[in-house]
């Protein structure tokens, strides 16, 4: 007898509720019909931008993708870019010496360059070792510059036979970098390759017989000093190996 009570309850529920069930059903229907007029028109949009010939999702996704990979992503250009900026960093460097005074001017938009460069490297560089290789030796001329006029510019600063012997061991090692190409190999291409080899291997040991002369020459400074001087006669050795 208790169920049967429940009946008119039930059923006055159910009219109370309809009208809000009619109303939420009609609002979800209106919803997903905005819903299909967003996605079309979406659609429409991405069909401007990239034509899709095929209306499966998989091959809208495919094509919107190579919409968007750089219209510059490939080896030659990277090469190129490298290439063009090797040529930048020589720039800076004269018959005189190494102009690190503008160097350290356009220091950090030559660091953004070459930013910009790895970056594309990287996309390609898991397919083309010999650019990742190329880059690195480009960044690391690049690095040696920074440090190189960091020293020349304390150098520049001081008064004093140590700190003219630190600016010319820097001078000298920058020198000698220009005869390495992007690629880090020596670059015969230089018409006075072999007489620049010659004169910095005699300017080499100039410094090195003065280095020794300086006793009283402050640690700190006599570190710095060596350190270029051992790298610079490895480098010079590397390029009278290829003579």
């Amino acid at each position: 007898m208790k169920s049967l009570y429940f009946v008119p309850f039930t059923l006055a529920v159910f009219l109370v509720l309809y009208p809000f069930g009619s109303s939420l059903s009609l609002k979800v229907k209106q919803t997903h019909s905005d819903c299909e007029i967003f996605d079309t028109a979406v659609r429409q949009n991405l069909t401007e931008i990239a034509p899709i010939k095929d209306t499966s999702g998989e091959e809208e996704v495919t094509i919107i993708a190579k919409r968007l990979d750089p219209p510059y992503a490939t080896p030659e250009h990277a090469t190129s870019l490298l290439e063009n900026f090797v040529l930048d960093l020589k720039s800076y460097i004269h018959q005189t010496g190494f102009d690190y005074i503008r160097f350290r001017e356009q220091k950090a938009f030559l660091s953004h360059a070459l930013l910009d460069i790895g970056s594309l490297v990287l996309q390609l560089g898991l397919l083309e070792a010999s650019l990742d290789r190329r880059y690195s030796f480009t960044k690391h001329r690049f690095e040696v510059m920074v440090v190189v006029s960091d020293h020349m510019r304390t150098a520049a600063s001081e008064n004093d036979a140590p700190h003219c012997l630190l600016f010319e061991v820097c001078d000298l090692r920058i020198m000698a970098l220009t005869l390495l190409n992007s690629k880090g190999e020596p670059d015969r291409t230089n018409n006075d390759y072999d007489e620049s080899v010659g004169f910095f291997s005699e300017r080499l040991k100039m410094l090195e017989r003065l280095h020794h002369r300086l006793v009283d020459m402050p640690l700190s400074v006599r570190m710095v000093v060596w350190d270029h001087i051992m790298k610079t006669e490895m480098l010079i050795k590397y390029l009278e190996q290829s003579e």
